[in-house]
């Protein structure tokens, strides 16, 4: 996944807040699909925030494939967030000035990936493979 601005890593399961926002639509996908645990999301830079440099928020995006399909992963599960940045008395004010921020899932989003940006683990990745163990 690669995408314009600033984006790092990050496990699936930190952002289980925001599955819990949405726990339906997670457990149908989880039935469905195998998600790949770690994912990319955009992460605020310090010419932005310096107290909240290297925080990751939404959009999140992690591989997805169909459970029991063997390698690669061709689809993308895109989570869309709405970030509201407080201070640290918990006032509403712009990026720039907040000490934290709230998140509200506003999307769930599945799409292919073009055959050149499928994704196949490596061997020593297995360990990040959430709703089974398959290997392709």
């Amino acid at each position: 996944m690669i995408h314009a601005g600033t984006y790092g890593t990050l496990s699936f399961s930190d952002i289980d807040e925001l599955v819990l926002q949405r726990k339906e639509d997670f457990d149908r996908i989880k039935a469905d699909f195998e998600i790949f645990g770690v994912g990319d999301a955009r992460m605020i830079n310090r010419s932005e925030n310096v107290t909240l440099n290297g925080t990751r928020m939404g959009p999140y995006n992690f591989f997805i494939k169909p459970k029991g399909t063997p390698d690669p992963y061709c689809y993308e599960l895109r989570i869309e967030t709405r970030a509201t940045f407080i201070d640290s008395a918990g006032n509403q004010v712009s990026l720039a000035k907040a000490a934290d921020f709230h998140e509200r899932v506003t999307g769930i989003k599945m799409r292919p990936v073009a055959a050149e940006k499928c994704f196949t683990p490596g061997p020593d990745q297995n360990e990040f493979r959430l709703g089974g163990k398959t290997k392709g």
